[in-house]
């Protein structure tokens, strides 16, 4: 990262997040720097550092989340934002400290996603909701002739999924 932009978001977090939270960041990233791993699974990035963005996947699909996920992370790290990405059900509250902006994509509604947009909230992130279809309500997804011929059971698993979805 060029010198410039460093200086950039450390004035940032100087200002938005206090002189405690700059040397945390700071030892963090030269620690990162110094040991040359540059390597982790997200799951890891997403524990290990901080950095701006935190996509929150609820999508078991490859496709959307590759289209909707991991093409907005490359978008977003040419533009010199650091980013991550986790499956809904590896969220934990004190992923807020870690990032500035959480973007949930087709995550179901729980109550853990729910106390953690509160709290993301109460710190004054950003927390934002992606969604490629209309996965957020069965008056719509009821039209889907795929839908319409699934099994009963299998069908009444999906709409509950579906209107997890529309809870956020």
């Amino acid at each position: 990262m060029k010198a410039k932009e460093l200086i950039k978001k450390a004035n940032r977090v100087w200002k938005e997040e206090g002189v405690g939270m700059l040397v945390r960041k700071t030892r963090l990233y030269l620690k990162s720097v110094a040991s040359g791993q540059k390597h982790y699974s997200d799951s890891e990035i997403a524990w290990k550092s901080y950095r701006d963005v935190l996509f929150i996947n609820g999508c078991y699909l490859e496709h959307p989340s590759r289209y909707r996920v991991a093409h907005q992370r490359e978008q977003l790290e040419a533009g010199n934002l650091t980013t991550a990405q986790i499956f809904y059900k590896e969220l934990s509250l004190e992923l807020v400290k870690n990032f500035r902006i959480f973007i949930f994509f087709r995550c179901p509604y729980t109550e853990e996603i729910g106390e953690f947009i509160v709290k993301a909230r109460q710190y004054k992130k950003i927390v934002l909701f992606d969604i490629d279809d209309l996965m957020i309500d069965t008056q719509y997804t009821n039209l889907i002739p795929y839908v319409q011929q699934m099994k009963t059971e299998e069908r009444k698993l999906y709409e509950d999924g579906v209107i997890a979805t529309g809870k956020l």
